[in-house]
Parts: structure tokens; sequence; C-alpha cells
């Protein structure tokens, strides 16, 4: 009630004709400028984790070998479920901010 009275007695109070009325939305060079951009940390990110993933196999693959790579399994497989789940929520993401 005092809240209405207010915007009331405020937009009352405030000329309003010459105001502009933009149009909603970016201008056309921001928005191929940011999907651009985008576009290009999506697939390093996916690049980074495809090799991150590769070196997690070649130190399971090297502790293996060694002969003690059974305590740092759940550890490490942590760290790939890890990989996987922030690889696929920033495709999931940046798909959704480039719909």
């Amino acid at each position: 009630m005092v809240s209405q009275f207010v915007t009331q007695v405020l937009f009352g109070l405030i000329p309003m004709d010459g105001l502009p009325d933009p149009s909603a939305g970016a201008p056309p060079a921001v928005v191929a400028v940011t999907s651009q951009v985008f576009a290009v940390m999506k697939w390093g990110g996916m690049a980074l984790a495809v090799l991150a993933l590769i070196a997690a196999v070649a130190a399971f693959a090297w502790r293996n070998f060694r002969g003690d790579g059974g305590g740092e399994l759940a550890t490490r497989l942590l760290g790939v479920a890890g990989l996987v789940l922030v690889s696929s929520s920033a495709v999931s993401i940046v798909g959704w901010i480039n719909a």
C-alpha cells in the first residue's frame, strides 16, 4: 500500500516523455564476440580435460607398474569423477548460454 503510493508519487515527479526506449538484448557485435569466446573456452576446457584424463590414466599405469597403485586408487578415481563432472557441466552451461 505504502510502496504503491511512493511509486506513484515518484513517477509523478519524474518527467517520462522524452526518455528513450532501447530494445532488449545485446548488440549483434557483442553477441558474436562473446559466443566466440565461450566456444574457445569450451574447446580449451575440453582439451585440458582430455589431457588430464590421459595424465590420470598414465599415473594409474605407472603406480600399478611399480606395485603401489592400490592405496591411492580411490583418491585418484574421485579426481577423475570430478574431472568428468566439471567437463560435462562446462559443456552444458556453455550450450545453455549460447542457446
